[in-house]
């Protein structure tokens, strides 16, 4: 059987950190690796989180009926201290 696959924490492929301002198109990868995504005109960037800071919001995005989720999915960027 095959080794589990490990993951290079300290040597990370790419970071997003999802703090573009609104109206953004690209995500800005902050690892040096220069992979850059595309913000799709769905996206709500700089969106307010309950708990402070701001994420992404995908007001679109439907849960799967096996997992009872919020019917809006938001990714959020945490504060480092």
């Amino acid at each position: 059987m095959a080794a589990p696959a490990r993951a290079a924490v300290d040597r990370p492929l790419a970071v997003w950190q999802l703090d573009e301002a609104a109206g953004s198109q690209t995500m800005v990868d902050s690892s040096g690796n220069g992979l850059h995504g595309v913000i799709g005109a769905n996206v709500q960037e700089a969106t307010a989180l309950a708990g402070g800071g701001t994420g992404y919001r995908f007001p679109f995005l439907r849960p799967t009926p096996r997992r009872p989720t919020p019917s809006t999915w938001r990714w959020c960027r945490t504060a480092r201290g």
